[in-house]
């Protein structure tokens, strides 16, 4: 559903993209920060079924007030290909073509750099926070930290991807994310864990635009769906990829520093290789 979305407002909205796709993600970020409270608090008058029951029920309550909201829905894509009129976004990209060109390479290290380092830091919590000496509690908290400042870079992420040249200021997307894993490297405390937490959050708000208006500036609006849908299924594959690459790292008792160097030269080759290869 998030690709869906981040796709359908970097197609339609030509103008104000970025400022598009961060409202497009609020909602996801929105039901990280506060659906993990309210279903705790809500399991203390139902069972599960129950809650999985009404969680079912709330969204087929959605789908005919999302037919309505599409009603027009027709001739808002005629008017879009109306306004389609320069030949880079006429031309439609397919899969094949697309893995061909040498620009989806530079750029797809970045692509796929959050979701591995991302969920690889999110499946082994519980082991990081123990090694820091943090407690659970403090990891309930951290959800609120990371949910604000999530919702805090798509504030900034949206409109300055509006102002600015995406190719130019992509490569600079994860310096968050490397902050963010130095600190858990380096620090213990308490404010560490705060910064650790609010640096991760503000990374995934920060990367959402900015990836959502890179694919549709390189390969045009005609063909933004074919080449979302392309890194969306290797960022599935990257998240699923690094529980085990992590887990086997913290098991063969190489822990943090060796999940913190992994991370860092993803990040920097990743970084440093729109800047080379200039296109």
């Amino acid at each position: 559903m998030t690709h869906a979305g981040s796709t359908s407002m970097a197609r339609y909205f030509l103008i104000d993209r970025g400022k598009a796709i961060s409202v497009a993600t609020l909602g996801g970020l929105l039901g990280i920060m506060f659906l993990p409270k309210i279903i705790v608090n809500l399991d203390s008058y139902f069972n599960f079924k129950t809650l999985w029951f009404l969680t079912t029920l709330t969204l087929l309550i959605l789908i005919p007030i999302i037919y309505f909201i599409l009603y027009n829905q027709k001739s808002r894509d005629s008017a879009l290909q109306k306004n389609i009129d320069n030949e880079k976004t006429h031309k439609s990209w397919t899969i094949t073509e697309i893995l061909k060109d040498r620009v989806f390479f530079i750029y797809f290290p970045l692509a796929a750099a959050f979701p591995f380092i991302g969920t690889g830091l999110m499946f082994h919590q519980i082991y990081i926070f123990d090694a820091k000496g943090w407690t659970m509690e403090m990891l309930g908290n951290g959800y609120i930290y990371f949910g604000l400042f999530s919702i805090l870079g798509l504030l900034i992420g949206g409109p300055l991807i509006d102002k600015i040249n995406t190719k130019k200021a992509i490569p600079f997307v994860l310096l968050p994310l490397l902050l963010c894993i130095t600190i858990l490297f380096f620090f213990n405390n308490y404010w560490s864990f705060v910064l650790y937490m609010s640096l991760f959050g503000f990374n995934l708000g920060l990367s959402a635009p900015f990836m959502g208006s890179l694919w549709a500036e390189i390969y045009g609006v005609k063909s933004i769906g074919t080449a979302k849908a392309l890194l969306h299924a290797v960022g599935v594959f990257a998240s699923a990829l690094s529980p085990v690459v992590f887990g086997y790292i913290i098991d063969w008792g190489y822990g943090i520093s060796v999940i913190f160097l992994i991370s860092s030269i993803m990040i920097v080759v990743s970084s440093i290789l729109p800047i080379i290869y200039k296109t």
